[in-house]
Formats: structure tokens, sequence, C-alpha cells
């Protein structure tokens, strides 16, 4: 009975085809991506969700002078969407805040997310005029 010797390929042998192939393709594959990269689409829903009236209305009615356009229509934006009773919730908060400089949250994550990011550039802004948060102290 003879033994086979079987020995591990070394650079000095040739390597079978199939070896030399894959190879080939994993070097191909790194060169060029088989798969793109997720893409991300932004559909603006300006036209579809609206400020409810009343609410835009009050909010002009009782905002200040000091206010920037950029902040104005950020402000507005917020408003987006939101049914009449949440919008007047929403002015309140932002109304308490400057007038009394107290931070009210509803205890919705996504409405609270919202009023923290308004709040911060609310003072961020007056900082910047010179003006002094809260207007009554």
């Amino acid at each position: 009975m003879t033994k086979k010797i079987f020995a591990a390929h070394s650079s000095k042998q040739k390597r079978p085809k199939w070896l030399q192939e894959s190879e080939n393709y994993s070097k191909r594959n790194e060169q060029e991506r088989l798969v793109d990269l997720p893409k991300v689409h932004v559909y603006n829903g300006r036209r579809n969700h609206s400020v409810n009236h009343y609410a835009a209305g009050q909010w002009q009615r009782q905002e200040l002078e000091w206010v920037d356009e950029r902040l104005r229509t950020q402000l507005e934006d917020m408003l987006r969407g939101l049914d009449r009773k949440m919008a007047q919730e929403v002015i309140g908060c932002i109304l308490y805040f400057i007038n009394w400089g107290i931070r009210n949250y509803l205890d919705l994550w996504h409405i609270d997310g919202m009023l923290k990011t308004a709040y911060n550039k609310i003072e961020h802004a007056a900082a910047q005029q010179g003006i002094k948060l809260p207007l009554f102290p």
C-alpha cells in the first residue's frame, strides 16, 4: 500500500484554475462595487400639509417683531400637519417660554423634540438681537 502525501499549495506550485478564477473575481469585486449605496428621497410635503389657518393667524397676531424671517418660517413650518388643538398647544408653549422663560413639554416625544429645537432657536435669536428672555421676569 502506498501513501499519498497531500501538501498545501506553495507559491512555487501553480494554483488550480478554479482558485485563480476566484482570486480574480475577488479582486474585480473590490475594484467595482456590485451594489449601490442606499439612496435617500426627500419629498416636499408642504403642499399636502398646510398650516392650520386659525393657528397661523393666532401665531402672526402674537409674533414678536425681533424674530427674523428665517426663524419665522421655521416656526411656521413646525405647525404644518398639526391639527388645530395641537397647534394651539405648541404656540402656547412657545409664547410661555418667550414671556416667562419656562420650557413646557407635552410628553409626546416628536412634539417635545420640535419644541426643544424651537426653544433653542428662539433663545439664540434673542441673544443675537440683544434681547433678554424672559420678557416678563
